[in-house]
């Protein structure tokens, strides 16, 4: 009896010293994460569109994240994020000289602000946590050019932006935590976003998707 009493103290010592810690309030995160971003509508709105060539429906993207611990399991967060749409050929106007072609690139960033619920912080074991993120965004497209073609030579390189769009809209999140140490967590996330600019960026207006996505966090620990 006294072994097995003894055995279950061990094993409630051990788990104990798995669980997750909770961070307490006034605790900053900063990190970032790297993942792929598909958007569900790749068709072009318009059929006649001068856009010659389009990226693909699924990109690399790429975010930066703040959170401020107003609680020990809730944060008030920033998100930073670049989503390429690959490269485009925008077809000019004919004149003289030739058909001219604008060739650049197309891009989404979104900058959202939210909150980060992290409810069983502290209770589960093996250092890791569920949580779920969602708020604000303000998202900003983009068309830009690198160069100016005719349909005889190439004429010009340049620098400079075709067209910017921004919608104001939402996003919706949840992933896992898995603590590395003290201060470092991997962050592992999926989230929606939704996205719908009334004109269009590289002739599409609706770039609402899903992020999947890894990173890493670290944290500056409140007193």
């Amino acid at each position: 009896m006294a072994n097995k009493s003894i055995h279950t103290l061990l094993l409630l010592l051990l788990l104990s010293s798995m669980l997750t810690a909770a961070q307490p309030a006034g605790t900053i995160e900063l990190g970032a994460r790297i993942g792929i971003f598909s958007n569900s509508v790749n068709e072009l709105e318009n059929k006649n569109t001068s856009v010659r060539l389009f990226g693909n429906k699924r990109n690399l993207c790429y975010e930066g994240f703040f959170g401020y611990f107003i609680l020990p399991q809730a944060a008030l967060v920033v998100n930073l994020g670049s989503y390429s749409k690959g490269d485009i050929s925008v077809q000019g106007t004919q004149d003289a000289v030739g058909q001219r072609t604008f060739i650049g690139s197309a891009g989404i960033y979104p900058i959202q602000i939210g909150v980060k619920l992290e409810p069983f912080t502290g209770q589960l074991v093996a250092g890791m946590s569920p949580f779920l993120e969602g708020g604000g965004a303000l998202i900003i497209g983009s068309e830009s050019i690198s160069q100016l073609y005719y349909d005889r030579y190439y004429d010009a390189w340049t620098d400079g932006v075709l067209k910017t769009e921004t919608d104001w809209n939402w996003w919706l999140g949840g992933g896992a935590l898995v603590s590395l140490s003290s201060t470092v967590r991997l962050d592992l996330m999926v989230k929606y976003i939704r996205i719908e600019f009334s004109g269009d960026i590289a002739g599409i207006r609706d770039y609402s998707g899903w992020q999947v996505s890894v990173g890493i966090g670290y944290l500056v620990l409140g007193e």
